[in-house]
């Protein structure tokens, strides 16, 4: 290694190469200074000969592998890893090699526990003299981003998917109006009619609900509404007093802590929000169980929780948790309950997350900033 480091002096001194020709250091104390910028690094590199034995692994790139570099060191992609993962890896370096130019590429590995996605760039190893000596190559995680990017481009097709939709509900709830009046002329002109007048009236009570279900749709678009500090323990308390418990079959259990600040917000959005939620958990314990709203201050946020006991979501589920118009009600939901949740939240500088699993229930915590 100290014969390359002595070759890398004569190379022409441009970046990294320059650097270390102008360096008065013995070539053990290079060494010391590559590999200690190599291991500081939050990247995976490694170097591989022109056989695609690993001759340098610094040690995030250990990490990755789950190997101490000395028994790396001479070894193989096929020697470490899974073969599909070594085939596609190989024919990369025999890429690079037979190229002489760089290729970059997007991997999706497991570390820490996790799947993470990699900007992968291989480049070739060369000599003073140009000859192709093997392939450097640098990872860059770059999973936090791309989940970022993911939640930002939801966020914007939501908002615009809620601004068609608020501009449909707005004339759909003209008509219905209309409608609602007429129907309800009609069924008093039909008072004492047997037949006419239940179904009159049964009319009405559908268009009613209609005409909620436009207003709910019209929430999606969005306002900035009034905002004042409001207590989120009240607006909680007027959820579940809204709601009928479904005859006794549902335990209500409140954990409103006392030091709770209030935050800025507006009342009506809020109260929408929560009442949302809370008829979301009881609607998914037909069978009974355990209805939990919680609310606590949080390093400068007011947290708040609605959990239920009801059969609970798979991944796939969760997933698609907020999207607008998916529901696991058939007939009965509209689809609309979270997207309106999420929506109402991000308005006000918070966030939602859902917890949920097959057999265990649902939890939804809301984080706002506190006033």
């Amino acid at each position: 290694m100290a014969q390359a480091v002595a070759k890398l002096s004569g190379a022409r001194p441009g970046g990294a190469a320059g650097i270390v020709h102008r360096l008065s250091q013995s070539p053990e104390q290079i060494l010391a200074l590559l590999a200690t910028v190599l291991d500081s690094t939050a990247d995976p590199i490694h170097v591989k000969d022109a056989e695609g034995r690993y001759v340098l692994i610094n040690r995030r790139a250990e990490d990755l592998v789950g190997l101490a570099g000395a028994h790396v060191q001479g070894r193989t992609v096929h020697d470490i890893v899974a073969a599909n993962i070594a085939e596609r890896s190989h024919a990369d370096d025999r890429a690079v090699m037979a190229s002489g130019e760089p290729l970059d590429s997007e991997w999706q590995m497991p570390l820490d526990g996790r799947p993470r996605v990699f900007d992968v760039r291989k480049a070739p190893w060369r000599d003073e003299d140009g000859r192709v000596l093997g392939v450097v190559t640098v990872a860059r995680d770059v999973t936090d981003r791309r989940e970022a990017e993911q939640r930002a481009f939801a966020a914007e097709r939501q908002r615009a998917m809620g601004l068609l939709a608020a501009g449909v509900a707005h004339d759909l709830r003209n008509l219905l109006q209309i409608a609602i009046a007429r129907v309800e002329i009609g069924a008093k002109l039909a008072e004492g009619d047997p037949v006419l007048g239940p179904q009159l009236l049964g009319a009405a009570e559908a268009l009613e609900h209609a005409a909620e279900l436009s207003t709910r749709l019209g929430t999606l678009g969005g306002s900035a509404g009034s905002r004042r500090p409001v207590d989120v323990r009240r607006v909680l308390r007027r959820s579940l007093d809204a709601l009928d418990s479904s005859g006794g079959r549902i335990v209500v259990v409140s954990r409103l802590d006392t030091a709770v600040p209030p935050v800025l917000g507006d009342d009506v959005e809020l109260g929408r929000a929560y009442l949302n939620l809370v008829e979301n958990a009881l609607e998914a314990m037909t069978e009974g169980g355990i209805l939990t709203v919680a609310a606590r201050a949080e390093r400068g946020q007011v947290i708040t929780e609605v959990a239920d006991t009801g059969p609970g979501m798979d991944a796939g589920t969760l997933s698609r948790a907020f999207a607008p118009f998916f529901t696991t009600k058939a007939e009965r939901g509209t689809g609309l309950g979270l997207a309106v949740v999420q929506r109402v939240v991000a308005d006000h500088g918070g966030r939602v997350d859902v917890w949920s699993r097959p057999g265990q229930g649902t939890r939804v915590t809301v984080a706002l900033p506190g006033a």
